[in-house]
C-alpha cells in the first residue's frame, strides 16, 4: 500500500480471483469491495502470470518479482538490488542467483509497462554509525542490550534461526545460552532461575504470561 495523490493505493495480485477454491475468490471478491468502499485505488496486478514466464513455480518467485517492482516504483538503484540477489544466494548454484536476478529484472520491467505511479523517497548520509540487520539478529541484538545473562530456550521453528544466531554471540556480553530437552525442562529452567534473580528471556510463544503467574 502507498499514498498517491492523497490516495491510499493498493496493488494486490489477481491470481486469488482465479483460485480453484470457491473460498477464496469470494474473500478476494469481498477485500476488492471492502477496499473501493473505504476509497482506496485498487491495481489488480497479474503477478503469477508474468511470473510464469520465468520460472516453472509462481509461487516461488513472486518475492523477487516484487523486489523489481519495488524497486521501480520508489526508484531504487536496480543494479544494486541485483548484487544483493548475489549476495544472499551466495551458497546456492549459479542457476538459482541467474533466476532470481531474472525475475528481480522482469518485475522491475513489469512495472515500468504497467503501473502508472512512481516516488522518490530521498536518502541521506547518516552522521551516525548504522547496522543492518534482519529480525533474528535484531532480536538476538535486544536479548544482548536488555542485560539478560541467560537464554533458556527450546528451539522450535521460528525460533531456531533467531537461536543459531544468539548462540554464537551472546558469550560475548557475559550470557549464557541454555538448551532445554523439552518444554517442560524449559519451564523448569526459566522458573528456577526467575527464583534467583535472573532475568531470562523464552522462546515459546504464550508461555510468559503463565510463567509470571506460576512464579508468584
Amino acid at each position: 500500500m502507498m499514498t498517491c495523490g492523497g490516495a491510499s493505493v493498493f496493488s494486490v495480485p489477481v491470481g486469488a480471483s482465479d483460485s480453484p477454491m470457491p473460498e477464496i475468490r469470494q474473500q478476494y471478491e469481498k477485500a476488492i469491495e471492502d477496499f473501493a468502499r473505504r476509497g482506496f485505488i485498487v491495481h489488480e496486478v497479474p503477478m503469477e502470470e508474468a511470473c510464469k514466464l520465468h520460472t516453472h513455480v509462481p509461487q516461488l518467485g513472486k518475492n523477487m518479482f516484487v523486489l523489481g517492482m519495488l524497486c521501480h516504483i520508489y526508484n531504487r538503484d536496480l543494479d544494486r538490488a541485483l548484487e544483493e540477489v548475489g549476495f544472499n544466494f551466495a551458497k546456492k548454484s549459479e542457476q538459482v542467483i541467474a533466476i532470481n536476478r531474472t525475475l528481480v529484472q522482469a518485475g522491475y520491467e513489469f512495472a515500468k509497462e504497467t503501473v502508472e505511479y512512481r516516488f522518490e523517497v530521498s536518502t541521506r548520509p547518516s552522521k551516525v554509525p548504522m547496522i543492518v540487520t534482519n529480525g533474528n539478529q535484531a532480536v538476538g541484538l535486544g536479548i544482548m542490550a536488555s542485560g539478560m545473562e541467560l537464554l533458556a530456550i527450546y528451539p522450535i521453528a521460528p525460533a531456531t534461526a533467531a537461536t543459531h544466531f544468539i548462540s554464537g554471540v551472546f558469550q560475548e556480553v557475559g550470557g549464557f545460552v541454555h538448551q532445554a530437552e523439552d518444554e517442560s525442562r524449559l519451564c523448569y529452567d526459566t522458573v528456577s532461575s526467575r527464583g534467583l534473580g535472573m532475568p531470562v528471556e523464552d522462546k515459546i510463544k504464550g508461555l510468559n504470561r503463565a510463567l509470571d503467574l506460576f512464579a508468584t
